[in-house]
């Protein structure tokens, strides 16, 4: 580890310590994306830094694709982890995936990590079904193909 030192009153007055290897600071999220071409990437969408009020870090995974994604490649997995371990190493305290498809890979991907790991909005749908009156529904819009009981499984649902 380094110390920087601020000396300005107007800085914060503590060490601000980087690991050896990281160039950057201040993200708190990192996001892992495909190697795809999806135009455009509005306002809202996860590829649009706009979206958030706070610095993010994203990171393409070279070597993805929607298809190995959906078919959960397990060629995939390594790259997932490759991306994500160097995201994890420029500070980003959490990391979430651009594409619900990753959620194939999620168990994989978080057990590799220190931090922590969202690869699909799917992993929500446990915490949403908790929340509502039992027996309702929860629509879910996608691909119906690609939605698979592995799928889901793998999001904990």
């Amino acid at each position: 580890m380094r110390s920087v030192y601020f000396r300005e009153s107007s800085l914060p007055d503590h060490d601000l310590l980087l690991p050896k290897g990281q160039h950057t600071a201040g993200y708190a999220l990192g996001i892992l994306l495909l190697d795809d071409f999806f135009w455009p990437y509005m306002p809202g969408d996860v590829a649009n830094a706009t979206t958030f009020g706070f610095p993010v870090l994203h990171k393409v995974v070279k070597g993805s694709n929607l298809a190995k994604a959906k078919n959960s490649d397990r060629d995939l997995v390594s790259l997932l982890i490759i991306g994500a371990r160097e995201l994890q190493e420029q500070g980003v305290r959490a990391i979430i995936g651009g594409c619900g498809f990753f959620g194939n890979f999620q168990d994989e991907v978080a057990a590799a990590l220190d931090i922590p790991v969202f690869l699909s909005c799917l992993l929500q749908i446990p915490m949403i079904v908790r929340s509502i009156k039992p027996g309702r529904k929860i629509a879910v819009f996608s691909d119906v193909e690609s939605l698979t009981p592995a799928l889901f499984r793998a999001c904990g649902v």
